[in-house]
């Protein structure tokens, strides 16, 4: 064939309807990768299947993760309409995360930053106090009034918990999940 092909009848960005026309010489190209992003086998309990969710990979993102890596992913939550579902008489939407960064977690690092022994007495001087929670609470983005329980959920996520095994039978992870919705523009 020659250089172009026979695309959708509606354009997405002007609404422009016909027949359009996709050339390939004019055509702008960019990195694109779609991984899986997988529960760790071991925080799984036995005999469940690990939840699996898919995350687009956007221009200098891609390559950065390989398979079987821990990866640590920020992203922006979205779904799309499956056009399949019609036939089944219900709507059934796709969800995705498209990621803003992608931070790989080694086996020695388990997350730890390094921090300053002044950084750390200034931690244990705030955990003494009885006020502690509501002062890491209000350094959550202060320039953001209100939403406290908001940003208690983001610090319990961030701080995690403690992983316990209960007589070696029963394993509950420390890893606290949050998964907030919302309207980006609305703070």
């Amino acid at each position: 064939t020659n250089n172009s092909t026979q695309n959708n009848n509606v354009c997405p960005l002007c609404e422009f309807v016909g027949p359009l026309i996709l050339s390939q010489e004019h055509t702008v190209y960019r990195n694109y990768q779609r991984i899986t992003l997988q529960e760790a086998p071991g925080s799984v309990a036995p005999g469940h299947i690990p939840r699996a969710k898919e995350v687009i990979l956007l221009n200098d993102l891609v390559d950065i993760a390989r398979p079987g890596e821990q990866i640590d992913v920020t992203g922006i939550f979205g779904h799309s309409y499956q056009l399949a579902s019609a036939q089944a008489g219900y709507p059934v939407y796709s969800t995705t995360i498209e990621a803003n960064h992608i931070e790989t977690m080694n086996a020695t690092d388990d997350g730890e930053t390094m921090m300053t022994q002044t950084e750390k007495n200034e931690l244990f001087q705030i955990a003494r106090r009885d006020d502690a929670m509501e002062i890491l609470i209000n350094s959550i983005a202060p320039s953001i009034h209100g939403h406290r329980f908001i940003k208690q959920a983001l610090l319990i996520a961030m701080m995690g918990g403690c992983a316990k095994d209960v007589e070696g039978k029963h394993r509950i992870r420390g890893d606290v999940n949050v998964m907030l919705l919302g309207d980006p523009g609305c703070a």
